[in-house]
């Protein structure tokens, strides 16, 4: 290892339900140099943790490949890691490189430093992927919509989306607010020096805690991406698509045939999934009795199935074909299969999703707090006005950090900007046309009610509402060009694995 300053990332993490109440531990100020003419890293951190807990386990990590991986587990350690360490400043460590790393150098190492509650390490082995350890940690619950006033129904389809492309909806996590500006910074100046393009740096630092806005549909995606690969977790958005539409016979191979079935359609797609399930009808080509229809489309003519997702979208202003309603008639979803449903990486969360945040797992009422919008509750708990004042209380964002959390521990699923989800939807206003879809926020939503909005004009001039009336969480939904960002339209992350 030659003779220099190693690049420092700092990180914590909590095991068990980030759902108790019990601040994680957590690392700050994290310094490392190796000392000259020697193969040793001095290390020196600070360490907090909640005061219910005694003591927690540190271990550190090497990364030679500028934070894509940390391979290295650094165990030939002295002084403040592993196990019984305290709250503390200015925790000191020296890290015996020659042992854990002999006879290799890089210009791009890191050093990270993990603490977890309790005398024993993390569990994680080489290889491993972190993420963010601030995101929140929550469990898929069957979501209830209302089909009519004062009727539920049940939606399950989030889950069902991820079984049908061979994954699972349980466990996820989600970013406790809206991204800000510094976290968007962070995040792009990294990717811009790590082979990504098309993501702007935001100027204004000292409006560095506000929700990051006027980025488009592609550059929350692509910024996605960045956010995955930066903590070394596999990218969920590709350029090439994947032709596999499925095993809809069950027969354990992809291969098509001649029978034919319509995903969507009521009368074949008896639960509506999208997907041949067997006992659902179909039409027999061939008489057998067997469903040997078309599990893949050939869209690039090789006469064979590409299972694609093998590019990361990283460069260019947008996916080809991504939204293109031709392919979704060839039996394909347009956005979904673009989508590598396994990752482990960072995506905008499905709307059922958003849905099931906003109303933090509450049934058969319309919000958290109610069924009525029209009530000085829901008007603070979005921003809109003050409780003593019952006026407007800003004429813009908020910050993503200074106001109240749901039970969920979430800020502003509903009010401030509004999110990007990831789905594109055939526009009401527009049949035919594939929009991409944005939910909640009280700049666009509330002003439908006659309420403070001095961004209206902007927002409805680029995006079409689909409601009058705000009766629910569902009524937050507007449709527009996933090619424009606006002032009024933000983002936050879910990680489904």
């Amino acid at each position: 290892m030659k003779s220099r300053t190693i690049a420092i990332l700092a990180t914590s993490v909590l095991l068990g339900s980030s759902m108790e109440a019990v601040t994680p531990p957590k690392v700050e100020n994290v310094t490392a140099a190796q000392r000259p003419g020697t193969k040793l890293v001095d290390i020196t951190y600070d360490l907090t943790l909640d005061a219910t807990e005694p003591s927690a386990y540190v271990e550190l990590w090497f990364s030679y490949d500028n934070g894509r991986t940390f391979p290295i587990s650094a165990a030939a350690v002295t002084g403040d890691a592993q196990a019984g360490q305290a709250t503390g400043v200015g925790k000191a460590v020296v890290w015996d490189a020659e042992v854990d790393w002999d006879q290799k150098f890089t210009q791009n190492g890191k050093i990270r430093v993990i603490a977890t509650y309790g005398s024993e390490p993390s569990g994680l082995s080489a290889g491993h992927n972190f993420g963010d350890s601030s995101m929140i940690a929550l469990e898929w619950t069957t979501l209830y919509l209302p089909s009519s006033p004062g009727q539920w129904e049940e939606q399950n389809w989030p889950k069902d989306l991820f079984e049908s492309y061979g994954a699972t909806l349980d466990l996820f996590r989600v970013d406790p607010a809206e991204i800000t500006n510094d976290q968007w910074n962070e995040v792009t100046q990294w990717a811009l020096s790590n082979g990504y393009d098309g993501l702007p740096i935001i100027p204004d630092t000292e409006n560095g805690s506000l929700p990051v806005t006027g980025i488009n549909y592609y550059q929350a995606i692509k910024w996605c991406n960045a956010r995955s690969e930066k903590d070394g977790l596999e990218p969920a958005y590709y350029v090439d698509i994947s032709e596999v539409i499925g095993d809809l016979n069950g027969d354990g191979s992809i291969a098509n045939g001649e029978d034919t079935f319509t995903p969507g359609n009521p009368a074949e797609d008896l639960n509506m999934n999208g997907k041949w399930d067997d006992g659902e009808p179909f039409g027999d080509s061939n008489s057998n009795g067997v469903y040997d229809g078309i599990e893949y489309i050939d869209l690039n003519s090789n006469s064979q199935v590409d299972a694609g997702l093998t590019q990361p979208f990283r460069t260019g202003a947008s996916i080809p074909d991504y939204g293109n309603m031709t392919i979704q008639t060839q039996g394909l979803d347009p956005v979904f299969s673009f989508i590598k449903w396994d990752a482990q990486g960072y995506r905008l969360p499905l709307t059922g999703v958003q849905q099931m945040m906003a109303v933090e797992g509450k049934h058969e009422q319309n919000w958290p707090w109610g069924d009525s919008i029209f009530s000085t509750e829901v008007l603070t708990a979005a921003g809109i006005i003050s409780t003593q004042s019952a006026q407007p209380e800003r004429d813009g964002p908020a910050s993503a950090a200074d106001r109240g959390t749901s039970s969920f521990g979430q800020k502003d699923i509903i009010g401030n900007v509004a999110e990007w989800s990831e789905e594109m939807e055939d526009d009401p206003n527009l049949p035919g046309t594939l929009k991409n879809i944005v939910y909640g926020g009280s700049w666009q939503g509330l002003d439908k009610a006659g309420t403070w909005n001095e961004q209206a004009s902007t927002v409805e001039g680029e995006f079409s509402n689909t409601s009058i009336a705000i009766d629910d969480f569902s009524d937050l939904k507007i449709y527009g060009d996933g090619n424009v960002g606006t002032h009024a339209i933000g983002l936050r992350t879910v990680r489904y694995k």
